[in-house]
């Protein structure tokens, strides 16, 4: 332990040291460059001291962990070359600010980690991570000896990356960089639900947009779930910060844009689906056949900066949101994926409630406080554009609205009683790439700061799934300071 306790373990991590393979060890080779720019000073010496005592801890429960450290190296020297060529570790370029004026620097600072035929390499420590997470994860990783399966569903969302309609052109869209950073743990692959996904093929699945589904491959979702798959469940009714993504209610587009012909492809009945999870999305049903849910609303704005441009329809789920009844309710204390947690910001979700005849488990992750409602999602449109006021679409409160919930228990399916284990979220706007970018790099807006949690949230969604919990603990530790400029770019 450090002077401070700058670098004392979690018990989490402690616990992860005793739980090692002794005939394992793992060895670590860290490369740190001698310039480093002042913002990832304290990441340095973090990195620096945590080495040291995983090692020393390791040390203490006849476990072995080989820390071989190359500091205060030059960028072209034959170390840097060494961590190049044998590890993959680059010299990064950063966009920081020092001295009152902003300048470009390079600098090195990675890890690379085995153990056995297992390797996992950290190509840079990003300040805005914890240092502990990232090496609890690596070391888990590497000396488990084989990683879970996560399958990510081929949806409109294209998290994999790929080709998207976007307007009249196509377009190519990059990989999601949350799934950058599930591969640091899992293997992660595509699934096109093209066949059926039986139990055991993947510890968990991703789907985000599953309504964007053909009617076979949502079909095959809802099997998958009855079969036991755990799944994690992105649901957007409006999609405001991925212009590709179809909502909800509405039809896909046709294929070939507007050079196509036909009309647009059918979608699946996203209510199979929520009948599977015993679920209820407050909504009507529309003219084109499909379903419009409700879109949330709520009071509570806790950033000046973003008071001309955010509306009630970005909700913070806020534990210091005034209107929150009580401590663990806006965030719930009741599952280990929001316990001590303290914001997440949800763009123009639903909501999602729990059937009143249901036998499985439901319990809401994320809450409004108790100055909330809904509007009917048809109006959205009218709301964006200035048709009418936010007061003329309102028609009276609804307290604590549940936006995502985590579903496990049984279920009785055509007469054979199934395991069910999943995490519905009424958004998909909380996971945008921004997010990610502005945890690893929280300072480079600095005007305005805001506590933001949304890639803790859904990687501890993805943990919880695959019963990888004790990363959570560790990873609820981040520092929660950013800047929301980039999201509300978005808009």
């Amino acid at each position: 332990m450090t002077e401070g306790q700058v670098s004392s373990l979690a018990p989490a991590t402690k616990q992860l040291i005793r739980e090692l393979d002794g005939d394992r060890p793992v060895v670590i080779d860290a490369f740190i460059s001698k310039d480093i720019p002042e913002v990832y000073a304290r990441t340095r010496y973090e990195l620096i001291n945590l080495l040291k005592e995983f090692r020393s801890e390791a040390a203490k429960r006849n476990r072995t962990i080989e820390v071989n450290l190359y500091d205060d190296i030059e960028l072209f020297s034959d170390d840097a070359a060494l961590a190049a060529e044998r590890f993959g570790i680059q010299p990064v370029s950063r966009m920081v600010r020092e001295k009152g004026t902003a300048q470009q620097k390079q600098l090195i600072m990675g890890a690379a980690f085995k153990s056995g035929l297992e390797k996992v390499t950290v190509p840079i420590f990003e300040y805005g991570i914890p240092v502990e997470y990232e090496l609890v994860r690596s070391i888990n990783t590497v000396a488990s000896g084989k990683r879970k399966r996560i399958g990510v569903v081929a949806t409109d969302a294209r998290l994999m990356g790929g080709t998207v309609m976007q307007g009249m052109s196509m377009q190519q869209v990059n990989r999601h960089l949350l799934i950058d950073e599930l591969a640091k743990q899992y293997e992660v692959e595509e699934v096109d639900l093209n066949s059926p996904v039986t139990r055991g093929l993947y510890d968990a699945m991703i789907a985000v947009q599953p309504s964007s589904l053909a009617p076979a491959q949502l079909d095959r979702l809802v099997q998958a779930v009855e079969a036991g798959v755990p799944v994690a469940i992105f649901e957007d009714p409006a999609p405001v910060g991925t212009g590709y993504i179809t909502p909800t209610s509405a039809p896909k587009q046709a294929p070939g844009g507007m050079f196509g012909g036909g009309g647009p492809a059918p979608k699946g009945d996203i209510r199979k689906l929520w009948d599977a999870l015993e679920i209820n999305v407050p909504g009507q049903a529309n003219a084109q056949g499909m379903y419009t849910p409700d879109l949330v609303w709520q009071s509570h704005m806790p950033y000046e900066v973003l008071k001309d441009s955010a509306n009630e329809l970005w909700i913070f789920v806020d534990e210091a949101n005034p209107s929150v009844t009580e401590p663990g309710r806006s965030l719930s204390s009741d599952s280990i994926i929001t316990a001590g947690m303290k914001e997440v910001l949800a763009i123009v979700p639903g909501a999602v409630e729990a059937k009143a005849d249901s036998k499985l488990t439901h319990i809401p992750l994320l809450r409004t406080g108790t100055e909330s409602g809904l509007i009917n999602g048809n109006r959205m449109r009218d709301l964006m554009t200035g048709g009418v006021t936010f007061a003329e679409v309102v028609s009276g409160t609804r307290p604590e609205l549940p936006i995502a919930m985590a579903i496990e228990g049984k279920e009785d399916v055509e007469g054979e009683e199934k395991s069910i284990k999943a995490v519905y979220v009424s958004d998909a706007d909380l996971m945008l790439p921004e997010f990610s970018m502005i945890r690893a790099d929280p300072d480079t807006l600095t005007e305005a700061r805001f506590q933001f949690q949304n890639v803790t949230f859904v990687l501890n969604c993805i943990d919880w799934l695959t019963d990888e919990t004790h990363f959570i603990e560790v990873r609820k530790h981040e520092p929660i300071f950013a800047s929301l400029r980039m999201i509300d770019a978005r808009k």
